[in-house]
Parts: C-alpha cells; sequence; structure tokens
C-alpha cells in the first residue's frame, strides 16, 4: 500500500517518461501481462538499424480502459470506465453504488464521487499534447447538488478549441492553468455534481 501512495504521488510521473502508461500500470501488474504478444528480446550484439520509436500497447484507448479498470482504487471505489474515444478527446465514466462503497446515510460516498474524474483530464492532455509537455493537476473544487443512490456518470471532453487555446498559451515555454468545468449527472440526467479543475501545463525546455 505505500508503494502504491509514494507511487502517485511521485513528481511529474505522468509526464517526463517515456511512455506514462507503462510506468503507471508497472507498479500494478505484473510484466508477463504489459509484454504479452510482444515477443522475446533480440539477444545479438549485433547492432542493428534503428527503427522509428513505435508508441506502447498501453496508449490505445482499447487497453488503457481495460487496464484502468482493474485499478485497486477504482475497484474499491465502484468506479468504471466505460467509454475512451481513439482520439482520446471524451471519456465516459460511471459509479454505481455497492454495499461497500456507499456512506453513512446510505448514498453515494462523496470521494467516489470525485474519484471518478479525478485522473482523466491530465491523462487526456497528456496523450493529446505529447511527450514535449508537462501536465499535472493543480487544484480541484467539488460541488455537491443532488444525493442519490441510483447510478451516476461523467462525461468528459476536452475541444479542439480548448487545446488550441492551451497550446496558444504555453508555446514559448510558459506555463498555463486551464479551467474546466464538469458536471455529474444521474440516471434521469439530473445533476448531482459540479467538479471544477484546474491543470498546469508547460512545454518542456528544450536541452
Amino acid at each position: 500500500m505505500l508503494r502504491i501512495i509514494k507511487s502517485l504521488f511521485s513528481r511529474n510521473r505522468y509526464s517526463q517518461n517515456q511512455s506514462w502508461t507503462s510506468d503507471f500500470f508497472s507498479d500494478y501488474f505484473p510484466p508477463s501481462i504489459l509484454t504479452a504478444g510482444k515477443g522475446k528480446e533480440p539477444t545479438s550484439i549485433i547492432q542493428k538499424p534503428s527503427k522509428p520509436q513505435r508508441k506502447s500497447t498501453l496508449s490505445s484507448p482499447a487497453i488503457f480502459k481495460r487496464l484502468i479498470n482493474l485499478y485497486p482504487p477504482y475497484l474499491g471505489a465502484g468506479v468504471k470506465v466505460t467509454y475512451i474515444k481513439e482520439d482520446w478527446r471524451q471519456v465516459e465514466v460511471r459509479l454505481q453504488m455497492r454495499w461497500y462503497n456507499r456512506n453513512a446515510f446510505g448514498t453515494h460516498f462523496g470521494g467516489s464521487i470525485y474519484s471518478m474524474v479525478d485522473p482523466h483530464l491530465a491523462l487526456m492532455l497528456t496523450n493529446l499534447l505529447g511527450r514535449d509537455y508537462i501536465v499535472w493537476d493543480k487544484s480541484a473544487h467539488i460541488e455537491f447538488v443532488k444525493a442519490t443512490k441510483k447510478p451516476i456518470h461523467c462525461v468528459l471532453t476536452i475541444s479542439q478549441d480548448e487545446l488550441d487555446d492551451i497550446i496558444k498559451h504555453t508555446e514559448n515555454g510558459e506555463k498555463y492553468h486551464p479551467e474546466f468545468k464538469l458536471e455529474i449527472l444521474g440516471e434521469d440526467e439530473q445533476l448531482i455534481a459540479k467538479v471544477y479543475k484546474e491543470l498546469y501545463v508547460r512545454k518542456k525546455r528544450q536541452s
């Protein structure tokens, strides 16, 4: 448990490594799962012509969705990612109340409601902007509107205008704090909670 906590709070973990998804899941899944289907590494010491680097298979939205739904904090909270758009511009997350994740009043636990949306904007932007950018959560605020026992969901979207705005404000290496407003809705589309997120984005300095 201590190892998991340390890994989640390590500085710039998802933005500075060669493949943030591979680094993220290496803490929770054995290498045999993450390397399945890749074959063995060549043992020859003869240098071969370099090939263009391929994107990690874990950057695939479909594979990431399967693995994030096995992420221990999400399993415990009852959160499930149901959809990730192929271009990483939209994510849908759902929360179903169970006996083990409800609060003292028999409704959805507030911590689980916030955890639905907590990491996704930063992860979406990391994929959209690429390895030349540092992306981090800066602050968040949640406003609970209505208590419920029914399933709830949230659709997170990053538009082209929002992406262009971030690129414009960081093109010369400046840090930028884009803000997003999210709505968590019930089955009948009634508003359950509002979440306000502020992110930290900066273009990496060229060495």
